[in-house]
C-alpha cells in the first residue's frame, strides 16, 4: 500500500557571481540565475522552496503566481535559517496545494527599504495530481560518478518492479534524457541504468526534473512518476540529485 506523504521539496537557488559581484563592487546587487523546475507529485499536501541568495534587501512576494486551484492562503514567504555562510541570506516560498492543482511563476518582489522590483527566476511548474508512484522498497536508487563534473548518473531500479522498462522520459519539456542498461546489483537484485541528460534549449541556467517511467505490464503501457529530483547545468551536467525525502541544497557553486 502506497504511503501518502507531505511533501517538503528544498531547492536553493544559488546566487551565480553575486558573491563575485559584492566583493568586486561596493554597488549592492541581487543576481538570481534562471531555472527552469518543473516537478509532478502525487498529490502533496504543500510544497516548499528555498532560495539562497545575496543582497541587503529581502524578496516579499510572488509577482505572477498562478493556480488552478487556490487555497486561502495560496502561500507566503519567510526567512530562514537553514545555510549562513557569510552574506548569504535565505527565504522560503511555501506553497499550499489541493489534490488536481497546477502552480506556476517565473518572477518574485524584492524589496530593498522602501523600493520593490520584479525579478526573474526563470519558471517554476508544479503538478498536484494523482499518479502512480513506486513503493518505498521498489523505487529508485541513485548513484552521482565523482569523477570531475558528471553527466552520467547511475539509477538502479528494484526488481520488484513489475513489468519491462520500456522508456524514460523528462517531467520537465526542456530536457531530455538518454538510458541504457548498466551494471546490475545481484546481492541487491537490482538493475541498473546509466542516464545521459540533454538540455532541448539552452535559455535557463539550470533545470529541474523529476522522471516518468514507462514500463510494459500485461500487454499494457503503465507510467510510474520518479520522485527523485534532477538539477542540472546548462551543458547537461548533473549538478545535484535527491529523493524527495531529503533537501537538495545546490552548494557546490559556493566554494
Amino acid at each position: 500500500m502506497k504511503k501518502k506523504i507531505i511533501a517538503i521539496v528544498v531547492l536553493v537557488i544559488l546566487v551565480l557571481g553575486g558573491y563575485a559581484v559584492c566583493n568586486a563592487t561596493p554597488k549592492k546587487e541581487t543576481i538570481l540565475p534562471k531555472i527552469s523546475y518543473y516537478y509532478e507529485m502525487d498529490n502533496a499536501h504543500f510544497w516548499q522552496v528555498d532560495y539562497l541568495y545575496q543582497g541587503s534587501g529581502k524578496f516579499v512576494d510572488i509577482r505572477d503566481y498562478q493556480c488552478t486551484k487556490k487555497m486561502d492562503p495560496p502561500y507566503k514567504i519567510q526567512p530562514t535559517n537553514i545555510i549562513r555562510e557569510g552574506t548569504w541570506q535565505t527565504f522560503s516560498v511555501i506553497m499550499h496545494l489541493l489534490e488536481n492543482s497546477d502552480v506556476h511563476f517565473s518572477e518574485l518582489i524584492y524589496q530593498e527599504k522602501d523600493k520593490q522590483k520584479a525579478v526573474a527566476i526563470g519558471e517554476v511548474h508544479l503538478q498536484n495530481r494523482k499518479v502512480n508512484t513506486f513503493d518505498f522498497d521498489e523505487g529508485e536508487s541513485l548513484a552521482m560518478r565523482v569523477e570531475g563534473k558528471p553527466k552520467v548518473l547511475d539509477l538502479e531500479m528494484h526488481k520488484k518492479t513489475k513489468g519491462k522498462l520500456q522508456r524514460i522520459e523528462c517531467v520537465n519539456p526542456h530536457v531530455s534524457v538518454k538510458w541504457k542498461q548498466g551494471k546490475s546489483n545481484v546481492e541487491d537484485k537490482n538493475i541498473g541504468y546509466e542516464l545521459t541528460f540533454q538540455m532541448k534549449d539552452k535559455g535557463y541556467d539550470y533545470y529541474a526534473t523529476n522522471l516518468r517511467y514507462y514500463y510494459l505490464q500485461d500487454g499494457k503501457e503503465v507510467v510510474y512518476n520518479g520522485q527523485a529530483i534532477f538539477y542540472l547545468k546548462a551543458d547537461g551536467s548533473i549538478f545535484h540529485a535527491n529523493n524527495i525525502g531529503g533537501n537538495a541544497f545546490l552548494t557546490d557553486e559556493m566554494s
